[in-house]
């Protein structure tokens, strides 16, 4: 699949499927510069397509640990921005379930993990990844 017949935005929007999901998992492949387009959207889009970018980055982070390690930093503190959906959260906390941690994040991602499962209104689904 050639980037310019491939609309990642689109494809993201199109559906909310496991198919789907597959499709995009094999677009970026291994290749850093389409996972950081997916992450733009992961982080930058409107709620929707944020929620649905959130799928496949886990896939492609399990797939492909080092894609994630230049944006660690900008993983972490979306994590902070307010009204951050639970797909966000729980996605990313299962990205760092299967990634080693740089030691510098360690204690920051210890935290943010107890204030989930601390927090009483918390999905129970990011408590549990939490």
């Amino acid at each position: 699949m050639k980037d310019d017949k491939f609309h990642l935005r689109e494809e993201i929007l199109k559906e909310h499927s496991k198919v789907q999901c597959n499709k995009i998992v094999r677009w970026v492949g291994k290749d850093q510069r389409r996972f950081d387009k997916l992450f733009y959207f992961f982080l930058n889009d409107e709620y929707r397509v944020i929620q649905r970018a959130a799928w496949p980055m886990s896939y492609c982070v399990s797939a492909h640990p080092a894609f994630i390690k230049k944006r660690m930093k900008e993983l972490i503190e979306n994590l902070y921005k307010p009204g951050v959906p639970d797909a966000v959260k729980r996605n990313t906390v299962r990205i760092l379930q299967g990634i080693d941690i740089p030691k510098k994040y360690q204690g920051e991602v210890m935290n943010i993990c107890f204030q989930y499962v601390e927090t009483p209104s918390e999905a129970v689904a990011v408590k549990a990844f939490a």
